[in-house]
């Protein structure tokens, strides 16, 4: 274990690097000072320190040193765990603690103590060096026989006086009875003549708005079923009574606190089986029925309004089912007029047929036959007879005006002629298009992926941005053709022809199947020609 003058210096040299680094180091205030031996009073003092930017908590501990020594004899004293007489962990918020009586240092005493800050940064705990040690010792409280002498001097003072002596003989009385009379009698003196309004059985109230301080703090070591820091409990059936109340002045404070550190109930309500839950997330109750939780308002209009996350939420003794309580008749529907729901014949279920459709009471029909703008129902001027379905395997030509962005999904369409055709964004996933004609075509941005278009012949096509991936394009010719920013992942090419075709910005192709590409002046995907890379653009695959 360091002694006190080696923390003292540690705390020093953490100092000067935190310093130099912009780290903000605790800093003990009082009691005590850091090369000297300072004299108190108070066995109870408050221990405050400054304020350290972040913490989550402060450390602090306390010494004691042995007695009748100089101050350089204690700051080189050997500290042991045997030698700790207080440790406590404070709230981040404070700057300072006072010890309870049971804490409190020991008359005759000589102490140091230290603080730290500790923080947590979400991953783990990280802490602060240990302050400077602060030196003090508590001077000695008056023993009884010195108490009861000043007692009878002043006694008789009084009496020459005129002066009434009935309050000392009582504290003279009390200290020759002992410290657990005088104790408990002072407590019932300081009680007299302070009645409060409502019946308490206990009632604490801290006016102080600074620091941690606490109307009632209750602490109980004990792992005995049931043990309790603070019982209050108030058997009068009449009257404001309550078991506890806890008032507090400050902005930051609470008048009562409940928090269980091990993550279980904040707060019980009630008692048994049926017994309410209060947790940071929420109110449990544990019953074998459907259970209800009521915030009332018996004493004012009826209503109040309840806010969840920053929403009014308005409740009223009469907002039950309002759509139940209509009693709407069988056909009828709810409808709001502005200013409340009311029950009305559902006449607005109208219905017109459009282009293409045909309405018999309420069921539509699709009625074929050209513009009808249906996208399995025609080619413009085409009737949909003329769609090759999988048991045809003739060619099947259309004319060359069909409209852009046509749809086919996972149609079979081998040896159809598009030729010369305006079909940009053209949508033929999935569709079978074997030896189908695309010469001279504008079908930029068409979607082929997961097509069949073996054999297929794009020669001079216009096929920018147009999508391959997945496709099986073995033997399909792309000569000539603008293949601009194409896709091509995991496409088969094999023994595909490229040749006089640009490619520039195209991707995917690094992921292709290239057995036997035919590239012969081919513009690369990144820009160079094919015949000056030996007649090829592997290894120029990536734009």
């Amino acid at each position: 274990m360091k002694n006190a003058r080696q923390l003292a210096a540690l705390a020093a040299i953490a100092a000067i690097i935190l310093t130099a680094t912009a780290v903000n180091a605790t800093e003990g205030v009082s009691p005590g000072a850091g090369d000297r031996l300072t004299v108190i009073r108070d066995g109870c003092p408050t221990l405050s320190w400054g304020e350290v930017d972040g913490a989550a908590f402060y450390e602090v501990v306390a010494y004691r040193l042995p007695e009748g020594q100089d101050f350089a004899a204690l700051a080189g004293f050997d500290l042991a765990e045997t030698d700790e007489v207080l440790y406590t962990r404070v709230s981040g918020k404070a700057t300072g603690w006072t010890p309870d009586h049971e804490r409190c240092f020991a008359a005759r005493g000589n102490f140091v103590w230290f603080v730290r800050a500790v923080f947590d940064d979400g991953d783990g705990l990280s802490a602060d060096d240990w302050s400077q040690g602060l030196y003090f010792s508590v001077t000695a409280a008056p023993s009884a026989a010195e108490v009861r002498q000043a007692l009878g001097v002043l006694q008789r003072y009084l009496a020459e006086g005129g002066g009434g002596t009935e309050e000392l003989v009582g504290l003279i009385s009390d200290v020759d009875a002992g410290p657990a009379h005088r104790t408990r009698n002072t407590a019932t003196n300081k009680l007299t003549g302070r009645v409060l309004p409502g019946t308490a059985a206990i009632k604490g109230e801290q006016t102080d708005p600074t620091g941690e301080t606490y109307g009632v703090y209750g602490v109980t070591n004990s792992s005995t079923d049931g043990s309790i820091g603070v019982v209050g409990e108030a058997t009068a059936e009449t009257g404001e009574a309550s078991g506890v109340s806890g008032i507090t002045a400050s902005a930051d404070g609470a008048g009562v606190i409940a928090f269980n550190a091990a993550g279980g109930t904040d707060l019980l309500l009630g008692a048994g089986d049926s017994s309410a839950h209060l947790t940071e997330l929420g109110l449990t109750r544990w019953l074998p029925g459907a259970a209800a939780f009521d915030i009332n308002n018996p004493d004012g209009a009826g209503s109040m309004t309840l806010r969840v996350d920053g929403v009014d939420v308005v409740t009223t003794a009469t907002d039950r089912d309002a759509l139940g309580d209509l009693g709407c008749a069988s056909g009828e529907v709810a409808k709001w007029n502005g200013s409340q729901w009311v029950c009305g014949p559902d006449a607005d279920s109208t219905y017109s047929n459009g282009n293409q459709l045909d309405l018999v009471g309420t069921t539509f029909n699709v009625v074929e036959g050209p513009d009808s703008g249906l996208d399995a129902d025609t080619f413009d001027s085409h009737n949909s007879d003329h769609f090759a379905t999988a048991d045809h395997t003739h060619a099947l030509t259309f004319g060359q005006n069909l409209p852009d962005k046509w749809i086919c999904a996972d149609c079979y369409l081998n040896g159809i002629d598009l030729m010369d055709t305006t079909l940009q964004y053209a949508y033929l996933r999935r569709s079978s298009l074997r030896g189908a004609r695309f010469d001279r075509s504008d079908i930029r941005g068409a979607d082929f992926y997961s097509a069949d278009i073996n054999h297929a012949i794009f020669v001079d096509g216009q096929l920018g941005r147009a999508q391959f991936s997945q496709a099986d394009c073995g033997d399909a010719l792309f000569n000539g053709a603008f293949l601009e920013f194409a896709r091509f992942s995991a496409a088969d090419l094999s023994g595909a022809d490229f040749s006089d075709s640009n490619l520039s910005g195209a991707t995917g192709l690094d992921s292709a199947t290239l057995v036997g590409v035919v590239w012969a002046n081919t513009t690369c995907p990144d820009g160079t020609n094919s015949d000056s890379n030996g007649m090829t653009c592997e290894g120029h695959l990536i734009p």
